[in-house]
């Protein structure tokens, strides 16, 4: 992705949140105490394991250094910081309500969390807003007549087409990952999987399955699959989903390629038929692979 003009507001922030995060880091490795020594709070057993947070402090400051090159490339980069920052108070907040922390160790959170976390939600989301693409492409007769070819195909064996969002999006990795989860139930089944993406970065998948570069978003306005709202690509389901599918089942996070507000979908022909078809409701939502399953075993009871 080309780079794009950001105000300088931008790495200003960025280079600032670094060099806080570094001294951060420093201060907490040279003296571990000094948080809780100035707060009130108990000072912790094991100061090591203090140290090793500081540590990760002081990573985010080297990634938001890099970001401050290009923040609308770098934009996930970011988005982990702001989440860091969104998750970090609520954590405080149990803490506190579970008197854990005494309320002077919030100026911590203050300083690591709050005055950072509105400069880097606007940059998140300005950085999504320019890498859009708001206009579809012109549905050519070639893209009608390779939309067509599903239809007729799907009679030598049934045909799910898969629409995905764009390849650095948490939630397409995941898709891709569940296909190649369930490439043997669907090879059963004798279904011939076709993935329409916006590029997919060299990402390798199964042999047998068929991809469409569809960068103009032509197929996927002849399937009827739709660009998200904002409720449909920020909101609190999609954060926590985001942290599970991205962090704890490490599935990442990559640069937008593509239209970072267009949904995803599925459509599934049999015998000519469209018998099963799928819009998600939300960037997070998951394939529902047992459902197409089992509407090609009904098809084929009929």
């Amino acid at each position: 992705m080309a780079q794009l003009n950001h105000p300088k507001w931008m790495s200003t922030v960025l280079k600032a949140a670094a060099l806080y995060n570094l001294a951060f880091a420093v201060m907490t490795l040279v003296a571990p105490f000094w948080i809780f020594d100035i707060t009130g709070a108990t000072r912790p057993n094991l100061p090591e394991l203090w140290q090793c947070i500081g540590m990760i402090v002081g990573v985010y400051g080297i990634g938001y250094w890099i970001a401050a090159s290009d923040p609308y490339r770098h934009w996930p980069v970011v988005l982990v910081g702001w989440l860091g920052k969104t998750f970090g108070p609520i954590g405080f907040a149990k803490a506190l309500w579970e008197g854990v922390f005494p309320m002077q160790f919030g100026w911590i959170i203050v300083f690591n969390d709050l005055i950072w976390w509105v400069p880097f939600a606007i940059m998140v989301r300005e950085a999504l807003k320019k890498a859009t693409l708001p206009e579809f492409g012109e549905i050519t007769e070639a893209h009608q007549k390779t939309f067509g070819q599903f239809s007729k195909q799907s009679f030598e064996q049934p045909i799910l087409v898969v629409f995905l969002r764009h390849s650095g999006c948490t939630f397409c990795r995941e898709m891709i990952a569940d296909l190649e989860k369930s490439n043997n139930a669907l090879q059963a089944a004798g279904v011939q999987v076709v993935l329409v993406h916006m590029g997919l970065s060299g990402k390798t998948l199964p042999s047998e399955w068929k991809t469409l570069l569809d960068a103009d978003r032509a197929l996927y306005r002849l399937a009827h699959v739709e660009r998200g709202t904002w409720s449909q690509v920020v909101s609190a389901k999609v954060v926590w989903r985001g942290f599970i599918a991205g962090i704890l089942k490490r599935h990442g996070v990559g640069v937008l390629e593509g239209d970072g507000f267009m949904m995803a979908g599925a459509r599934l022909w049999q015998h000519g038929q469209l018998i099963f078809s799928w819009q998600s409701q939300s960037v997070a939502d998951r394939l529902p692979i047992s459902e197409l399953l089992e509407a090609i075993k009904s098809n084929k009871n009929k």
